[in-house]
């Protein structure tokens, strides 16, 4: 019906010789472009608001260079003003032509001139580099892509510490900064190579790129170098997208944390890209970067980016956002660049003690900074570090971070700063105070340098009980006590040392560190216990005890305890040697040799009652494998009931003994053993962890092939495992023969 109401305007139109015009005609696929195959066109006729098939409609053919020609047909487009030309499928390669008589079209008020549309099919595959855009006209420069030609779907790699690197040059032969990296396209699945000028280019002129030579590669069987490219770009004077933002290159600023941007032609924005932009400081600067899909937020017409922390670097600030980045009101979005410049306003009066080159004794491990100028101070955590200066080197005593080891006084205006290391040895000490650590509304503290003397005080001696050199059953608690009317406090801002204990005997390299031995456990200096009533006595306990066999030193760095505000400890090492009787005694059913392993009994005798450290407490069972360097794991035994792991509990009525049920039963000749690990376990106190790791159990079915095999090596002296292969000696925890005998080895 409408094509007929059409017909008939188009009637009245011709009757009435109102003028006529030509249009504007669209073809999708663009006319003059490269296709892969064709069997149809749309065509939009701009400025008229139907169009229909003219008389010379069925005269409309399509042609190749190659001998090719056919018929094509017309049908409605979706539109009024469209037509669609469909002809059989064409994809050898070719350039065709779509040819159109004058009047094979009609339209109300329009005459529709005779024209053609030319298509190429199979054009050469491009070779080495693309770039797009490629050259030429444009209307502004801010992203280019780019490709290999021959596959554009590999990702390229590019030589960024090569000597010549890619450059961009203006008419007045200017080198602009360049942006070179590699982002992923998650519509492609792949990374994509992206060549950014750092500030957008819309000033009118010729701008030149060059990549060099073997700059670019992709990996085919090795790294395949590509050649170099040259594209000359002639900016015309384009438009950037409108928007304003807070801050804006209109008013500067003493510092930058957070960007809005507003688009007052749009009703709403959102990103249409994962690419990061990146903040720079005077174009050179790196000074942060945002993800648009992440870091931005987006309500309404507004985009909202923060960094992590306030920026005050004096200088010029730019955020380029190329064509594309964002959707507004779902359309890409023009290029736009956002500028502002920040400047420094005069520093905060800083006071800082210990003062420059003043003279310090007694406890140096914190210093105090005031502001007597202000009233209202705000500390944006960062580091305070104090240095130890030495001739060849700076040593770091440490470095002073948030809110628990920078307090802020009473007076709104000072903080205490405790260091979590504390000066050990005189000479020359600093402390150094990054820009920007205290603020108020508009004005920070400046990057501050304070060097002066320290006079380390002696040592204070202390003694500890148990007495060093003594033989223990278990190396777990010791007693320190000061001598003196001093009150003694623990350094708990010494977080950067604890009080040591090592199993052998370890000594400092030529670094400072210790070396030889091993860590057996640690006590923190919040964790010393100071005895009721006293000035100077405190305990430690180590939740693991040295039990087994051997020398262990016991190591206080100097400051873990500050008496008064004179002194410290002094770094002392003292040795003590275990004797292997505060080992767990552990009775374990079965005993001896059984037929088979399933039920299994744990009795800690020496103790009243022992507990799992975690609900979930577990041990495993492994079989002795004596020809392998490794044991066979066999199960799970988990105090928690489960199907795929043998339960652990605690009797009911004798709480220092375990009842342990295997997921299976165990009949294969040999050595078993429970593996206990030093987080199982609690013994009575509720602190100390289990010390026994290993329970054994042999297990031997079939006495009589054994005893056969007894019999075989009596005279010779050759050992033979439970399965009657010889092995070269005992050296594993096993069951063996030799002459004639069995030998456990544990």
């Amino acid at each position: 019906m409408k094509r007929l109401y059409t017909i008939v305007l188009m009637c009245l139109a011709l009757l009435t010789a109102s003028a006529q015009s030509n249009l504007n005609i669209v073809a999708d696929p663009i006319d003059g472009s490269t296709v892969e195959k064709l069997s149809s066109v749309l065509l939009t006729f701009e400025g008229a608001t139907s169009v229909d098939q003219g008389s010379a409609a069925s005269s409309v053919t399509i042609g190749s260079d190659k001998g090719y020609s056919a018929g094509c047909t017309l049908a409605y487009g979706e539109a009024d003003n469209q037509m669609v030309v469909s002809f059989t499928e064409v994809n050898e390669e070719a350039t065709y032509t779509l040819t159109f008589p004058e009047n094979a079209f009609s339209a109300e008020g329009a005459t529709i001139p005779a024209f053609t549309l030319t298509y190429k099919i199979g054009e050469e595959t491009p070779q080495g580099l693309v770039l797009s855009p490629a050259g030429g006209t444009t209307t502004w420069l801010t992203d280019i892509v780019v490709t290999y030609g021959a596959d554009p779907s590999k990702t390229l790699s590019f030589n960024t510490y090569s000597g010549d690197q890619p450059y961009l040059v203006n008419a007045d032969n200017e080198q602009l900064t360049l942006d070179i990296n590699n982002v992923y396209d998650s519509n492609l699945g792949r990374s994509i190579c992206h060549i950014m000028p750092r500030l957008l280019i819309t000033t009118p002129g010729e701008y030149k790129l060059v990549i060099p030579e073997g700059y670019f590669y992709y990996y085919d069987n090795g790294q395949q170098m590509l050649p170099g490219v040259t594209a000359t770009y002639n900016v015309t004077v384009g438009e950037q997208e409108v928007f304003t933002s807070i801050p804006s290159k209109d008013t500067p600023v003493s510092q930058f944390q957070t960007l809005v941007i507003t688009f007052p032609n749009a009703t709403t924005v959102a990103a249409n890209a994962a690419g990061s932009i990146v903040l720079y400081q005077n174009a050179e600067t790196w000074k942060g970067s945002a993800s648009l899909g992440y870091n931005f937020t987006y309500e309404g017409n507004q985009m909202t980016y923060s960094s992590y922390s306030p920026i005050i670097d004096a200088g010029h600030y730019t955020m380029t956002f190329p064509e594309g980045c964002l959707l507004l009101d779902d359309q890409p979005s023009a290029p736009f660049m956002v500028e502002f410049d920040i400047v420094e306003n005069e520093p905060l009066n800083m006071v800082v003690t210990p003062a420059q080159d003043a003279s310090v004794e007694g406890i140096l491990n914190s210093a105090i900074i005031s502001f007597p100028d202000e009233t209202d101070i705000t500390y944006n955590s960062g580091s305070i570090t104090l240095y130890q200066v030495l001739a060849d080197k700076e040593v770091t005593i440490g470095s002073a971070y948030g809110a628990q080891t920078t307090v802020k006084q009473e007076d709104g205006k000072s903080f205490k700063v405790s260091f979590p290391g504390i000066a050990t040895e005189s000479g020359t000490y600093k402390i150094v105070i990054p820009k920007n650590l205290f603020a108020t509304s508009d004005r920070f503290n400046a990057e501050t340098s304070v060097t002066f003397s320290y006079t380390a005080p002696t040592p204070a001696a202390f003694e500890v009980t148990p007495a060093a050199g003594s033989d223990l059953d278990r190396i777990q608690q010791f007693t320190i006590t000061f001598a003196g009317d001093d009150d003694v406090t623990v350094n708990t801002a010494l977080t950067s040392a604890s009080i040591l204990l090592y199993k052998g005997v370890p000594h400092k390299n030529e670094y400072g560190y210790l070396t030889g031995g091993t860590q057996h456990a640690s006590v923190a200096p919040s964790a010393i216990t100071k005895t009721d009533g006293t000035k100077g006595e405190f305990t430690i306990t180590f939740s693991n005890p040295g039990v087994e066999p051997d020398d262990y030193a016991l190591i206080f760095p100097a400051g873990i305890f500050l008496v008064g505000d004179k002194t410290f400890n002094m770094t002392d090492t003292l040795i003590y040697h275990a004797t292997g009787n505060g080992l767990d005694k552990i009775v374990a059913t079965p005993v001896g040799t059984v037929a088979s392993l399933k039920d299994i009994t744990l009795t800690f005798v020496n103790e009243t009652s022992v507990v799992f450290q975690t609900a979930y407490a577990s041990t495993s069972l492994y079989m002795v494998n004596p020809d392998a360097s490794y044991d066979t794991y066999k199960e799970n035994i988990s105090a928690t009931e489960s199907t795929w792991a043998g339960l652990v509990s605690i009797d009911a009525d004798q709480p220092n003994k375990l009842n342990i049920t295997l997921m299976n039963e165990y009949t294969e000749t040999g050595q078993y053993y429970i593996s206990l690990s030093p987080y199982f376990l609690y013994m009575s106190d509720g602190t100390t962890p289990n010390t026994v790791n290993k329970v054994y159990f042999t297990v031997d079915p079939i006495t009589t092939g054994i005893e056969e095999v007894e019999k075989a090596p009596a005279a010779n002296g050759r050992i033979f495992n439970l399965n009657g292969v010889e092995v070269k000696g005992m050296k594993r925890p096993g069951l063996y023969i030799k002459n004639g005998k069995k030998i456990a080895i544990k």
